[in-house]
């Protein structure tokens, strides 16, 4: 793995942490050194994103957040992606999904929307509804990181049942994603987390804008889509380096292995014509720079060196008078390597940001980052909280972990971060629809908003102890690990309970770690030797008892129950059809759908074997399912991964449709009766669903 930057280890050690839970099982595959040698090239510039990243942010220039182990960054990222509306039993996915359509459906900027809205059974009963939207703008982070949700229309009930009204884009917005919702958000109808778009059109197609932000939204939603919008963004401008930048990053994410060598000469053929042509032009675009810049950064290696050219397109941009917000960002990124190389240069160029800031037509995410980490650099403690401030309140993790990196890094923060941490959790703890996800329920999003409460309250707890308030440490904590369920958090809150020598707390927490399914036997076994040891057996166990009947109790608050179509069919190894009923059988069933051409389904392609010999061991059907037809390239791609499954074949996309999925990779837990009760992106949480639902 290659080394992440010291900022940038929160997020790693998350992303890790997803994989250690199943270490005994095999190791994860390893990014190519080279791939993750030009992410980090490329990204330096900090510009244009269009790799998957996870929060928190971190870093000045070269160093952000983007920059983090990729396969990692985006387990990380997809967990984070998905809250499923809470749906009655019986309803199907029909029942939850209406159509909306619009006109025009292909906008120019700032028109005016008008829009119809044919609802399914759960909306169709209502006098009004509300159409909520995310607008987008060029300079619109990925991930939808700092983003608001608007109620952009009051849609009334016609005579026939549907639902109409309107709504104006805002000048500067070139995408929208938008959902339906009743007046109380007790029912929403986002698509089944595909919200409706809208891209802005000029000239008969979508602009490159609209296309970028496209990709921005969809990418935590879904890989497979976001590879598409990068592909279509080279068919419809192939004279533009930005979008061949972003293709071949996302791509070399996406498809792994050699693909970056296997295109390598039409790629640096390609680049040699832009950057020959353009250099020969006095009236070279800002945009076209910066693409250049880009794309020398993705496609350059140590035979094939381009760092004169990316050098060359960065100066030049950085001094284009009508460059504007791309200059600008071209000079902060040289501001970031001048605070790298000598920190005495922070406060210069925490004031050329501060400028930047106050003129207001440069404001973007990477400048409240950059603003942060120079204000360290600088010790100016005023600035560390004025920039602290200016991110989004929707930020949870950024927030709370740049708090936690204060603490660390400058004890003398302590006290203004204790105060900052209580005000961020009372935040949390009051509903805002701006920070509401489009296809969250209100009681969804009270859910989300009591596990961010949750993870502020564990680092508050943790730096209230370092300050020696070990009381009010522990009375913090216990709010911690009294909902919800995350293993990895309960191991962090008793490990500080150890610490403290409270070893009865400590027992009682890690019995809820040693209750779930999913922890390795090995870590379990360790567990019951110390505490047998410390508490006794039969204490011990008591409490493992109690905490298996508490996980059975937390985790079924969470399910939903929705019903599949009886005549599901897929094909297995031997090209035969098979009913997806007959693997299932009556029995509690994983259903995991995988693609060679996802990063993230690849990275947790080496876990896969050991999730499905401990649900069986158990009872519990598990079904594999790859998106494609089986080939001779699946079986090639299996023996190279070292990955040793039996899967069967979505190839005529019954099952995708079936479960409405969306994304790889994703597993859906059913029940006996082969209803989808649960739905997630990870195998350890998918096996604790699993027998949780089995054991209920």
């Amino acid at each position: 793995m290659p080394t992440i930057p010291d900022h940038d280890d929160h997020s790693a050690r998350r992303g890790r942490g997803l994989l250690d839970r199943f270490a005994h099982y095999q190791p994860s595959t390893a990014l190519r050194q080279d791939a993750f040698e030009r992410i980090v090239a490329a990204r330096a510039s900090g510009e244009r994103r269009v790799l998957p990243s996870a929060p928190p942010s971190a870093g000045v220039a070269g160093t952000r957040r983007w920059l983090v182990f990729a396969a990692a960054a985006a387990i990380v990222t997809a967990i984070m992606l998905v809250i499923r509306m809470s749906a009655p039993p019986g309803l199907t996915a029909a029942d939850l999904t209406g159509t909306l359509t619009f006109a025009p459906a292909q906008p120019a900027a700032g028109a005016r929307i008008a829009v119809h809205y044919a609802p399914p059974a759960m909306l169709g009963r209502q006098p009004t509804l509300r159409l909520r939207a995310r607008f987008r703008t060029r300079w619109s982070a990925e991930y939808n990181h700092g983003a608001t949700e608007h109620v952009v229309a009051v849609l009334h009930r016609q005579g026939d049942g549907s639902f109409t009204g309107s709504f104006d884009l805002p000048p500067d917005a070139v995408y929208a994603a938008l959902a339906v919702e009743d007046t109380v958000a007790a029912h929403v109808d986002a698509r089944d987390d595909r919200p409706w778009e809208l891209l802005v059109y000029r000239d008969g197609k979508p602009t490159l804008d609209a296309l970028t932000q496209q990709f921005n939204d969809v990418l935590g939603r879904s890989p497979d889509s976001a590879l598409a919008v990068v592909r279509r963004a080279t068919e419809l401008y192939p004279d533009d380096p930005t979008a061949w930048a972003s293709r071949v990053a996302f791509e070399s994410y996406m498809l792994g292995g050699t693909y970056l060598q296997s295109t390598m000469d039409e790629q640096m053929r390609r680049f040699r014509t832009f950057d020959s042509t353009l250099r020969r032009r006095a009236d070279v675009s800002p945009d076209a720079m910066m693409g250049l810049r880009m794309y020398a950064a993705q496609i350059g290696t140590p035979e094939h060196s381009l760092k004169d050219a990316s050098a060359y397109w960065m100066n030049r941009l950085a001094h284009d008078s009508a460059a504007g917000i791309l200059a600008d960002l071209s000079r902060l990124d040289m501001l970031g390597r001048a605070v790298r190389a000598d920190s005495t240069r922070a406060p210069a160029a925490l004031d050329t940001l501060e400028r930047l800031w106050r003129r207001g037509d440069s404001i973007t995410p990477q400048i409240a980052d950059d603003g942060f980490y120079i204000a360290l650099a600088a010790h100016d403690s005023a600035a560390v909280f004025r920039w602290l401030n200016r991110d989004a309140p929707s930020l949870h993790d950024v927030l709370w972990y740049r708090y936690q990196t204060l603490a660390n890094r400058e004890p003398r923060y302590r006290d203004a971060v204790l105060q900052g941490l209580r005000s961020l959790i009372a935040g949390y703890q009051q509903s805002n629809d701006a920070y509401r996800d489009l296809g969250s329920t209100a009681e969804a999003d009270a859910r989300q908003r009591a596990e961010y409460v949750r993870g502020s309250l564990v680092t508050l707890g943790e730096l209230l102890l370092q300050r020696g308030d070990t009381a009010a440490a522990l009375d913090t904590l216990r709010r911690t690990i009294d909902d919800g369920w995350d293993t990895q958090r309960f191991e962090h809150v008793a490990a500080i309970y150890l610490r403290t020598r409270d070893t009865a707390n400590a027992a009682r927490v890690y019995a809820l770690v040693a209750a779930d399914p999913a922890t390795p036997a090995a870590h379990a076994d360790s567990l019951t030797a110390m505490f047998n040891k410390a508490i006794g057996p039969d204490r011990w166990n008591r409490l493992v008892s109690d905490a298996s009947s508490e996980m059975r109790r937390r985790i079924m608050e969470g399910a939903t129950s929705r019903a599949l179509p009886n005549n599901i069919s897929i094909t297995n190894g031997q090209g035969s059809t098979v009913p997806l009923s007959s693997l299932t059988n009556g029995r509690v069933s994983v259903l995991a759908f995988w693609s060679r051409f996802c990063g993230a389904s690849r990275a947790q392609m080496p876990l896969l074997p050991a999730m499905s010999g401990t649900l069986q061991a158990r009872g519990i059907a598990f079904v594999p399912l790859t998106t494609e037809a089986d080939s001779p390239e699946v079986g090639a791609f299996l023996r190279d991964a070292k990955v040793a499954l039996t899967s069967y074949f979505d190839d005529r996309g019954e099952a995708r449709r079936a479960t409405d999925n969306n994304a790889t990779p994703t597993y859906y837990v059913l029940d006996a009766s082969g209803r989808v009760r649960f739905e997630g992106h990870t195998p350890a949480l998918a096996i604790t669903e699993a027998v949780a639902l089995q054991q209920r």
